[in-house]
């Protein structure tokens, strides 16, 4: 009886033993590692219309940084880490290998800067820099780890991915300014064993130019063409036959900027049309239901107004667009 209990007793100690070690071997195995990424900003070749320079604006502007991740139980992209900068010519992160990472960035020169306040000496601004909720966020030149629930210790920017900037406490404007630039850079380190990367975010601008044209209007006879976040555009008749009269040829910036994790190639909007004739008096609807047309990033726009005279008939869009860099060029037709 004794021999049985110590060979029991042997028996639970090896078996301890053999338990340990198979943690031990499990909990390294697990240790997470890392991979240092330093991240370089610049402006795109795309803008040569209105080039900044990398160093002017790492002086001139705030700069907002998202980086999100994805992999392994993560299904979508999520936030990883944020920042407000003024400076950013030395970005360096450590991340975590075994996810993909997406980089986003949108800029704003100082003239351009949102509606900002002063607290505890710093200054605070609004979207598209708010934070979640559109609290007011500072510029800490640094990023920080973005933890749910996000504040001021674990931010994420999400307005820069829309229009949306504060003009002043009560007012927002859908739209962004002609001079915000958005870029994006990602990163796969799901089978990397390199332990330092290097990204590059090209910024561009998330613009488009719109015009409206009509033909054959009768003298003096005026249409209205609206669409959301803009002066409406006008055309006035000539009289003349078989002329095209034109609005202003408008730059605008894009109502959307992220399409899931990419910039956009267009955008859609709802056109409202009105025609005043001089011989009624009276304003009329072009349109029984108001169309939608997709308006093409980086492309001159033409929307053709046809059939606006001939009875009984339905007023249709025609839409042109061309090349945008630096001017507008060519065009190709599509009619809805």
């Amino acid at each position: 009886m004794r021999l049985g209990k110590i060979l029991i007793l042997l028996f639970l100690i090896t078996l301890i033993g053999h338990s340990c070690d198979t943690n031990q071997e499990s909990d390294t195995g697990s240790l997470p590692q890392y991979a240092d990424v330093a991240i370089r900003i610049e402006p795109s070749i795309e803008q040569s219309e209105m080039p900044i320079d990398t160093r002017a604006a790492q002086t001139n502007g705030i700069y907002a940084l998202n980086i999100k991740w994805r992999g392994k139980t993560l299904t979508n992209f999520q936030p990883y880490a944020s920042g407000l900068f003024t400076d950013v010519s030395q970005i360096k992160i450590r991340l975590i290998t075994g996810y993909e990472y997406i980089f986003d960035c949108t800029f704003l020169d100082y003239n351009d800067l949102p509606h900002s306040m002063e607290r505890n000496d710093s200054t605070f601004y609004g979207k598209p820099f708010a934070i979640s909720g559109g609290e007011y966020a500072c510029v800490t030149n640094k990023l920080l780890v973005s933890t749910p629930p996000y504040s001021n210790k674990s931010p994420y920017y999400e307005y820069i991915y829309k229009g949306t900037t504060q003009l002043d406490e009560n007012r927002i404007l859908d739209r962004p300014s002609l001079r915000r630039y958005y870029g994006q850079s990602k990163i796969d380190l799901r089978n990397s064993i390199a332990s330092s990367h290097s990204i590059s975010i090209d910024l561009m601008r998330a613009y488009y130019q719109l015009q409206f044209r009509a033909e054959d209007i009768a003298i003096n006879d005026t249409i209205a063409v609206t669409i959301e976040g803009t002066r409406r555009f006008t055309l006035v008749g000539t009289g003349q036959e078989n002329s095209m009269i034109e609005s202003d040829l408008r730059l605008m910036s894009m109502w959307q900027i992220d399409n899931s994790g990419a910039i956009r190639s267009d955008e859609s909007v709802t056109v409202t049309a009105q025609y005043y004739s001089q011989q009624t008096k009276r304003w009329t609807s072009l349109f029984q239901t108001n169309p939608t047309i997709s308006l093409k990033r980086n492309k001159i726009n033409k929307i053709s107004l046809i059939n606006i005279l001939i009875p009984n008939s339905d007023t249709n869009i025609t839409t042109s667009e061309g090349e945008m860099n630096g001017l507008p060029t060519d065009e190709e037709n599509q009619t809805i």
